[in-house]
């Protein structure tokens, strides 16, 4: 008895553990349709520290640039990636709306419009504009680049990501940066 209890307890476990490590379920039959399952998982998880499992919704050339940032970040302990791209901003956000894809061919912009939530008051207010750029391949529509333009600035993660401070490194950074990402 106690063996069928402790078997069916960890097969449970098991079971758990492997849904919640499962690749994300991502509807990629339109622009909208890929920017929405990534909004909807990017709203449940934080997608600084889970990049790993963020890849499926990117290109290779988003990830690869967005990995390298984050990677950075780490072993430099300095903000390379300091603001949300997903957001556009350093609030979090409450809530988005997905808006129309325009499409040219096999590349299209999505406009998010996002909700963020002053911390003081708690009251939601309108975040910046953001710009999801999706394009097809062969595995469907995946994200290739995002831009905000709210502010006094705008900024695009393919072409404005902050590069390392020019300090010398240490050789901890330095063995830290040359592991694959």
């Amino acid at each position: 008895m106690r063996l069928r209890a402790w078997t069916t307890l960890v097969c449970g476990f098991l079971a758990f553990g492997a849904a919640a490590l499962a690749a994300p379920t991502i509807d990629r039959s339109s622009p909208s349709a890929v920017v929405k399952s990534f909004y909807a998982w990017y709203m449940q998880h934080s997608w600084v520290s889970q990049i790993h499992a963020a890849r499926p919704y990117f290109t290779a050339n988003l990830y690869t640039t967005l990995a390298t940032a984050v990677r950075n970040q780490r072993c430099l302990d300095e903000a390379i990636v300091d603001y949300d791209p997903w957001n556009g901003s350093q609030i979090a956000t409450v809530s988005y709306v997905v808006g129309t894809a325009v499409v040219h061919g096999n590349a299209a912009s999505v406009p998010v419009h996002v909700m963020l939530s002053m911390v003081r008051d708690r009251k939601p207010f309108a975040g910046s504009p953001v710009t999801v750029f999706v394009v097809r391949g062969p595995a469907g529509w995946q994200i290739d680049d995002v831009a905000s333009s709210g502010g006094r600035f705008a900024v695009a993660v393919r072409s404005d990501l902050k590069l390392p401070s020019k300090r010398p490194l240490t050789a901890a950074e330095r063995t830290c940066l040359t592991t694959p990402i």
